[in-house]
């Protein structure tokens, strides 16, 4: 059974995240918010490419509004590097805004973060209610160790700082640890942690930074419910389930993939993902598939013109997440961006045998930056084995 002791209240947020703006969303926020008890605050955290304006429909809602400027910031050198190659959303870098808004607001002893696509069929106060006297400084979905999970793709964008850790000193490349992470809660000392972590030099994508530096700086993990090896007995099989070893983590209620439809006759008190209306998805699919239209008949400029202004910041993930999209605004080509469709084309050119200059000369993009993605596939496929 879950705990039953009166629980514990210390300031804290919840920082819901979306960069879409839709009614819909609105109101799952709305919902959100009435349902914080008075010791948490709820707070809508978006992030927008370089350029980009505040929201004009969200402006009596809370926010914190953060562009890919301010949170590729110096003071994490090896977490903001990497140029045309720095994917958002791919990478991993959605740790960034709530590193942003910590540093802004340090005083919270708990931050809750959550994705807009994460549904809880119950009702939310009754879930932040059931962690309340959970110490943990990690609270997430399927985490587990590099052992027992060794072939899942993401262990490779994991890097570590220069020369010897303070904050994790004597690490070991076998001492990773992985976690699925559209919901987690961090205490103020695990920001901390991270916040050093990364002005070290630490980087990577946050499912393996968080939960493999913070278990190795002795902080403690804890898995919100599932069967792993770090859920406690009294919340087995309580509040999620999914399937470890599998890419998508399907079937299950909280994996990667397949969409999910919101319906009332779900399983009582447990996390979905990813959830999304249908009037949603069928608004993001339409502009999914025009802007990848567009940009296979006439490039990535008009590409990203096509889109209204009011959802150019919004709908990110179907862009190129890169310091050139504040050139895509002002009408200029970058040269390092490709859309997905073009990198593709150039990987499937590459794998024919052209050359970098024959592959330059048949997509008009620089011979360096041909190179530069050879590189980068190539060390992936050995990453990969």
């Amino acid at each position: 059974m879950l705990e039953s002791a009166a629980p514990e209240t210390v300031p804290t947020v919840v920082l819901f995240t979306s960069h879409l703006v839709t009614p819909g969303i609105v109101r799952q926020f709305q919902a959100l918010r009435r349902a914080c008890p008075p010791h948490i605050t709820a707070v809508w955290l978006m992030h927008a490419p370089p350029g980009a304006k505040r929201p004009r429909f969200l402006r009596n809602t809370p926010l914190h509004f953060v562009t890919t400027t301010e949170i590729r910031t110096p003071e994490y050198p090896a977490k903001s590097a990497g140029g045309p190659e720095w994917i958002f959303h791919s990478g991993g870098h959605t740790d960034l805004p709530v590193l942003h808004f910590y540093r802004q607001h340090p005083n919270y002893e708990r931050y809750w973060y959550i994705e807009y696509d994460v549904r809880f069929s119950g009702r939310w106060e009754t879930f932040f209610a059931a962690f309340e006297n959970s110490k943990a400084d990690l609270l997430t979905t399927t985490i587990r160790s590099a052992a027992a999970d060794p072939d899942w793709w993401i262990w490779f964008k994991f890097g570590t700082p220069e020369g010897p850790s303070a904050v994790v000193p004597g690490f070991r490349w076998e001492q990773r640890m992985g976690a699925f992470m559209p919901v987690f809660r961090a205490s103020r000392r695990a920001m901390e942690t991270m916040d050093a972590a990364y002005r070290e030099g630490w980087s990577g994508h946050l499912e393996v930074t968080w939960p493999t530096i913070l278990h190795n700086a002795g902080l403690l993990l804890e898995d919100i419910g599932g069967a792993g090896a770090f859920t406690p007995r009294y919340r087995r099989t309580h509040f999620y389930s999914n399937t470890l070893l599998e890419p998508s983590y399907y079937p299950g209620s909280f994996v990667y993939r397949p969409l999910k439809w919101p319906v009332f006759r779900l399983k009582r008190n447990y996390l979905w993902h990813p959830v999304k209306t249908f009037k949603d998805s069928l608004k993001e699919s339409y502009w999914a598939m025009r802007s990848a239209l567009t940009r296979w008949r006439y490039g990535d400029v008009v590409a990203y013109k096509a889109l209204p202004e009011s959802l150019n910041p919004y709908y990110l993930e179907f862009m190129e997440e890169t310091d050139d999209h504040l050139a895509y605004r002002e009408g200029r080509n970058p040269t390092g961006p490709l859309s997905v469709l073009g990198e593709h084309v150039m990987c499937s050119l590459l794998r024919a045998g052209m050359t970098d200059e024959q592959v330059g000369a048949q997509m008009s993009v620089p011979v360096e930056d041909v190179a530069r993605r050879r590189a980068r596939w190539g060390r992936e496929q050995a990453a990969l084995g």
